[in-house]
This record gives C-alpha cells, sequence and structure tokens, in this order.
C-alpha cells in the first residue's frame, strides 16, 4: 500500500512537530529528572529524559537526511523573522545614534549636509519603525521626515 503524495510532506510535519516536543519535553525533564535525582535519590526519570535526548538527536539525525527538516524548520515564521525583529540593544544603540544626528542636523549650516542627514535619520527610521514614537516631537518639527 503506497501514500497519497500529499501524505508524505504532513508526515514529514507531523513528525517535526513531535522532534520539536520530544526535545522541548526531553530538555525540561532532564533538568526535573536531574532535581529529582538528587533529592530521592532515584533517577528513573532523568534517564528517561537522557533516552529521549538521544531519541531527539537520531530523530535530528534522520529528519534532516531523509524527512526535509530543513523545510519544515525554514517554514518557521519565527526562524525567518528572528533576524529582523530589532533586539534591545540594537535599539538603544539606534536611538542614540538618531538622536545624535536629530543634534548634528539642527546645528548644521550647510543645506547640503542637512540633507544628508536627513536622508540618514530617514534611513535608520525604516529600519527600526518602533522608534518613531520616540522621536515623534522631532518628526513634528520635520514633516520631511
Amino acid at each position: 500500500m503506497s501514500l497519497p503524495p500529499a501524505a508524505r510532506p504532513i508526515l514529514e510535519r507531523a513528525a517535526y512537530c513531535f522532534y520539536l516536543g520530544l526535545m522541548v519535553g526531553s530538555i525540561g525533564f532532564t533538568w526535573l529528572g536531574g532535581m529529582i535525582g538528587t533529592i530521592t535519590g532515584n533517577y528513573t526519570a532523568l534517564c528517561c529524559a537522557l533516552a529521549g535526548l538521544l531519541l531527539t538527536r537520531w530523530l535530528h539525525v534522520y529528519g534532516h537526511a531523509h524527512w526535509h527538516f530543513e523545510a519544515c524548520q525554514a517554514a518557521l515564521d519565527s526562524v525567518q523573522a528572528a533576524g529582523s525583529w530589532p533586539r534591545p540593544e540594537r535599539e538603544e544603540r539606534l536611538s542614540a545614534e538618531i538622536a545624535g544626528l536629530f543634534h548634528r542636523m539642527d546645528a548644521e549650516p550647510d543645506v547640503w549636509t542637512r540633507g544628508e542627514l536627513r536622508r540618514e535619520i530617514a534611513a535608520r527610521l525604516a529600519a527600526a519603525p518602533s522608534l518613531r514614537e520616540e522621536f515623534a516631537e522631532k518628526l513634528a518639527e520635520h514633516p520631511e521626515l
């Protein structure tokens, strides 16, 4: 008996979900089993969790080789968008840079340099749109931005 053509990707995705669940559960139970084992002396939970981690490793290797786990991983929104979410320290750095650029632009007498600074500020604000709220007062003074 063969599977319908649409069944294989569904089963691969189900195996990937099982792999992720087993990995998260095994990591959690390894920590919990270690804690329980040190208190009670019964390391059964820790051994089961370590067996789950070994199975997770086998699923990782086999799944990437035969079940297209890399395609399932690429399909997750959080994996693709992880690089585009601004980190707090990146936002703080951008905020300080934009504040410095606004200060330089206000003090600059040359029109051409002010235009370059405006373009730089607009590019930095496009990279982190959440900073527009922080600089709402300055942006009101400069509606061209």
